[in-house]
């Protein structure tokens, strides 16, 4: 998330480049927009994504240090946007060595909604959201918001 305005600075580039020549730009990301290394095999995990990209981690200024504090967004803990393993009561993870979001989380929507905003801006022709899904772990998500929507649905006590 600290990247985002290089990272659409970038975007922005290559869409005016691609545009003068006709050819149209579809922008596509994962929906999740985390990565949360808990152990060294995490770590080496992310550097070798990284790297096949001829990238780091020691690329990204600050990147080390940003991904072990829990970032505040619009004054919201991201932790508090995870999706929740109903079965064991933690947060769930997805194959990415990272947490999932909850798409029926109020603050999380916001967040995300606002991103792509500052996506579109970028004058891209499109947007692939990527992993929408509700399966952190395999399992449909537990957390407050989910079981407050389950109980409105279904009239669930």
């Amino acid at each position: 998330m600290p990247y985002w305005d290089k990272i659409n600075k970038c975007l922005e580039n290559i869409v005016k480049a691609c545009h003068k020549y006709g050819i149209k730009v579809v922008e596509h990301h994962s929906s999740h927009l985390t990565f949360d290394p808990l152990d060294s095999q995490d770590w080496d995990y992310m550097e070798r994504v990284l790297n096949k990209r001829h990238s780091s981690i020691d690329s990204w200024e600050g990147l080390r240090d940003y991904l072990t504090k829990d970032p505040i967004i619009n004054g919201k803990p991201l932790s508090s946007f995870r999706q929740v393993d109903g079965r064991t009561g933690k947060w769930a993870r997805l194959l990415y060595h990272g947490y999932a979001m909850c798409f029926n989380n109020p603050n999380y929507r916001l967040a995300y909604f606002s991103y792509l905003e500052s996506v579109y801006k970028t004058g891209v022709d499109g947007i692939m959201t990527d992993d929408v899904q509700w399966f952190g772990d395999g399992h449909a998500c537990a957390c407050q918001y989910c079981r407050e929507l389950f109980k409105q649905l279904y009239k669930a006590e």
